[in-house]
């Protein structure tokens, strides 16, 4: 018999975390970038609704509901069917000409992102939780070392995005269709490196097999390379966005070092782990500085970020202030069902801002650029609270493994995966 368990899971996940680069590594080999991406994430949204609807079918012992995890992965879908019905444009939400080669995402992929959240609620072994954290790992070195390669002019193919501003920049885009969407991404590899190297010899512990001595100090180093290679990669993006995710991840780990330092009984052991925090810092400082001072990147942001704030609240952020202000417009008339899913497109069509009827050559987006924003607007007020009350539910349950499991082993685990939670 077919038995849907926490291991399904646990490949479920980690096949979707790999197949989703390696294709569009291997699609951009024969220069056809964010062709398999699309398709990948679409059939893991298909699979993913199978495996949750086996699980629960197969499994009679484990009614649906009993957990507050089930009880969110229902309300996801639940508001997302509302948005479906009650969209402004029905053609535009399900993206029938498009089917996600773009900017636009289709319901398989929504159902791929919920599924994907309940298969992690089922992973409660801390050595499936480290092959994760492994997998995440694997993914930084494949998209670091192709994020060297396109700082340095070296490109497999042309971004599928601002192709322009991306070669004229040497800017790092890795294995997405934008340095902004890689931007995203490398902050979470980020906190993922800077965690394993500060809780190294604590996740070492849980490898089954023996390591050398030598084995043991050069797989430190190496994570630490690639701490350095995928936070240089994440600054030569030249996404704003980075410089605020990788501020977040630091202050995160010192505010929770200090924390956890008071409430401990073993202080010796978190000195230890805090002076590798000092060491993983001080190389992204000189790394930054570097970059300062080697490309004029940083710089450049920093006069357009000057320039933004003194033309007004809607230039801010690369037209960000105009993009929510549109997107929150509409929120009114739309409250409960919003415009409907990934149709953020529409409220630029139907803007009754002033500003809006008078220039009405204004570009218009896909995305509300903030994922708040964006899910008030195409699917309601409702459907914010619930995703709210997921992501607080999620950290208050980190947060209490983390303050109160005895076991360091598995608290470095769980600290490492809310420090990416947190990014």
């Amino acid at each position: 018999m077919i038995n849907i368990t926490e291991k399904t899971f646990k490949i479920y996940i980690l096949a979707v975390m790999l197949l989703v680069p390696i294709g569009e590594l291997i699609t951009e080999l024969f220069q056809n970038p964010f062709a398999s991406q699309p398709i990948i994430i679409s059939f893991a949204g298909i699979i993913g609704v199978i495996l949750v609807f086996l699980h629960f079918f197969l499994n009679r012992e484990r009614k649906f509901l009993n957990k507050k995890t089930d009880v969110f992965y229902l309300l996801l879908f639940f508001f997302m069917i509302i948005s479906l019905i009650f969209s402004r444009d029905l053609d535009n939400t399900l993206h029938s000409y498009l089917n996600g080669f773009y900017m636009n995402e289709t319901p398989f992929h929504f159902a791929a992102y919920y599924s994907l959240f309940f298969a992690a609620t089922m992973i409660s072994d801390y050595k499936d939780k480290l092959k994760i954290i492994i997998a995440y790992l694997g993914v930084a070195l494949l998209q670091g070392v192709i994020g060297v390669f396109q700082s340095l002019g070296y490109r497999i193919t042309d971004c599928v995005f601002d192709a322009d501003l991306h070669k004229e920049g040497n800017l790092v885009f890795g294995l997405t269709e934008h340095q902004n969407w890689f931007a995203g991404l490398s902050i979470l590899l980020v906190g993922c490196c800077i965690g394993v190297f500060v809780f190294y010899d604590s996740l070492i512990k849980q490898v089954p097999t023996k390591i050398t001595a030598k084995l043991y100090h050069a797989g430190q180093i190496a994570i630490l390379i690639l701490l350095v290679i995928i936070f240089y990669c994440s600054i030569c993006t030249s996404a704003r966005i980075a410089w605020v995710g990788n501020i977040a991840l630091i202050l995160f780990y010192y505010v929770s070092f200090a924390i956890v330092y008071k409430n401990s009984e073993d202080k010796v052991l978190i000195k230890k782990y805090f002076v590798r925090l000092l060491i993983a810092t001080g190389l992204i400082i000189v790394v930054f500085i570097w970059i300062l001072f080697s490309r004029d990147m940083i710089i450049s942001e920093i006069n357009k970020t000057s320039d933004e704030i003194n033309e007004g609240s809607s230039q801010l952020g690369s037209l960000r202030g105009y993009i929510w202000k549109s997107g929150l417009n509409v929120v009114p008339r739309y409250p409960l069902t919003g415009i409907g899913l990934d149709n953020y497109i529409w409220c630029f069509y139907h803007n009754t801002d002033p500003l809006w009827l008078e220039k009405n050559d204004y570009y218009v987006q896909w995305k509300g650029h903030n994922e708040y924003i964006h899910t008030l607007v195409t699917e309601g007020i409702p459907a914010l609270i619930n995703y709210l009350a997921l992501l607080f539910y999620a950290a208050y349950s980190a947060i209490k493994k983390v303050l109160s499991n005895d076991d360091f082993e598995q608290r470095a685990i769980t600290w490492i995966l809310f420090s990416m939670f947190t990014g």
